[in-house]
């Protein structure tokens, strides 16, 4: 796989997934991590997965699967359907996988998302398709404007951030939550229930979605370090 190809992750919520994907039409739950699917998916989220057949499964629709080379099981989109298998991207990736996915890797249909209680659609087929069309202009327009206004932004955030601790409400203030020790993210910063920014446990080094870090002071945050 690339390096430069983001990975997410699944986690099983209860019922084995080798037993449900065997059951087709049963739908079970698996905890969204990493950054491959954002916007379209964003942890923790819930994801509805459906047991599906290979041939039901069209260009455009989300589907998780076992990774061909490892053990890790995976939640992208089919961009390309060829003799092989599936060709897959994130929606947040530049370039597609660099293995196929086969029958036996898929695990299922990624139907919907939850968050709390609010239940949304995880859209594929055609629709699916010009979603991820319009993701991937996204990722190359952020990636050209960063690269020419990296230095202008970096100087507007530490001249803005200060300023937007003290005028904003309470409830438009960043809200830092601490997980264990062992969890990769372990500081995560919310605005409400929208996941902004984030601490990887091993390097110590923030994420900080734009636009919100012309209202974070990153130098204020903790730091987390693994011994």
């Amino acid at each position: 796989m690339p390096a430069a190809t983001r990975t997410s992750v699944l986690e099983p919520k209860s019922m084995s997934e080798s037993t449900l994907a065997n059951d087709h039409n049963r739908s079970f739950c698996v905890v969204y991590s990493g950054r491959s699917m954002n916007p379209t998916l964003m942890e923790p989220a819930l994801i509805e997965v459906m047991a599906t057949q290979a041939n039901e499964i069209r260009k455009g629709d989300v589907i998780a699967f076992h990774h061909p080379e490892d053990a890790t099981d995976i939640v992208h989109r089919v961009v390309n359907i060829i003799n092989e298998g599936f060709r897959t991207r994130g929606d947040n990736n530049r370039h597609v996988d660099a293995y196929a996915v086969t029958a036996d890797d898929i695990i299922g249909l990624a139907v919907a998302a939850w968050n709390g209680n609010r239940r949304r659609i995880i859209h594929g087929g055609n629709r699916g398709r010009i979603i991820s069309w319009l993701l991937l202009g996204r990722i190359y327009v952020f990636m050209i404007a960063g690269r020419l206004l990296a230095g202008s932004y970096s100087r507007i955030c530490r001249i803005c951030s200060p300023l937007a601790q003290r005028l904003l409400p309470r409830r438009f203030q960043p809200r830092l939550v601490v997980y264990p020790e062992h969890v990769l993210w372990r500081y995560q910063l919310f605005i409400g229930e929208k996941l902004i920014g984030r601490c990887h446990t091993r390097t110590g080094k923030w994420e900080i979605r734009r636009p919100y870090r012309l209202i974070v002071n990153v130098r204020k945050l903790p730091q987390s370090t693994s011994k």
